[in-house]
């Protein structure tokens, strides 16, 4: 779970830094690449806001139960 965790933040950030550094390299300001990169997340609607929560807790779910299954397969093969 930690390995997928951070796989998912790493790309996060990697994917944030590059879009941060191809506005700089345009000629923008940092705040206005700040700007760029958050601004998709101010004009969406509540059920794009609902889809991108669903997608989150997929993720995270997914690795949960994953967990949870890892451990009740360790503890019937101990018995």
């Amino acid at each position: 779970m930690i390995k997928v965790l951070g796989i998912f933040v790493l790309l996060l950030f990697l994917t944030t830094s590059l879009s941060v550094f191809l506005d700089l390299l345009l000629g923008f300001p940092l705040y206005h690449a700040m700007f760029h990169l958050l601004n998709p997340f101010w004009v969406m609607e509540p059920g794009e806001y609902i889809m991108v929560i669903f997608l989150f807790l997929l993720t995270i779910g997914q690795q949960i139960l994953f967990k949870i299954k890892n451990k009740a397969n360790k503890q019937n093969s101990s018995s």
